[in-house]
């Protein structure tokens, strides 16, 4: 999760409105998926020695 999804959460914990605990779940999904994408394109790439998965 980014710095962005641990400040949301610690918001949150301090003044507990409960859209801020939504807004950073969702925000770390969102920027999760790329992250695993990139992670598993990276190592199928090289493990195959071509690319698979694309990488921008």
């Amino acid at each position: 999760m980014t710095c962005r999804g641990f400040t949301l959460l610690a918001i949150h914990d301090f003044t507990h409105i409960k859209i801020l605990d939504t807004v950073a779940g969702w925000e770390g999904i969102i920027c999760g998926g790329p992250a695993v994408y990139l992670a598993m394109a990276e190592m199928l790439n090289e493990q195959y020695g071509r690319t698979v998965l694309p990488i921008g």
